[in-house]
């Protein structure tokens, strides 16, 4: 499997790639979230075969389409506790639920920071409960609702 990943954060970008074996349920997968000036997409191709996860980064095109879900959207650091935002975010594509989340994350460089976070979420990356990020590690995340 090669998973392609990239957050994008006040336009600072974090590309990542990770190259393993995978669980079959993540083959062809697309996770997309969206919040307050922060995207973060990831895509998981498979392939069989020994040394078969050779290809370069990939990502499947985003699609901007708006498709009439608006969620509520925050990025709060140093917190547990719900961000209290009055912006709301208008999701595209494949985002069609919002989410909450809190935890702890990570930006390279950085130190652990508690942040709470809201936004719109795809089904495959609430499924998968934001875990796969590579560039931005996070610990054991208190609770991501979708």
């Amino acid at each position: 499997m090669t998973c392609s990943q990239y957050v994008d954060r006040k336009g600072n970008v974090f590309k990542s790639i990770l190259k393993s074996c995978a669980n079959e349920t993540m083959c062809g997968t697309n996770g997309s979230i969206a919040l307050e000036n922060i995207k973060y997409r990831f895509y998981a191709k498979c392939c069989t075969g020994h040394l078969c996860n050779t290809d370069e980064y990939e990502l499947i095109a985003e699609d901007p389409t708006p498709n009439g879900v608006k969620c509520p959207s925050a990025y709060c650091i140093g917190t547990f506790e719900e961000c209290n935002s009055t912006k709301e975010i208008n999701c595209t594509g494949s985002m069609n639920r919002c989410f909450h989340y809190r935890g702890q994350a990570r930006y390279p460089g950085y130190t652990w920071k508690n942040v709470s976070a809201m936004g719109c979420i795809n089904y495959v990356a609430c499924k998968y409960n934001i875990k796969n990020v590579i560039a931005v590690p996070e610990r054991p995340g208190i609770e991501l609702i979708c």
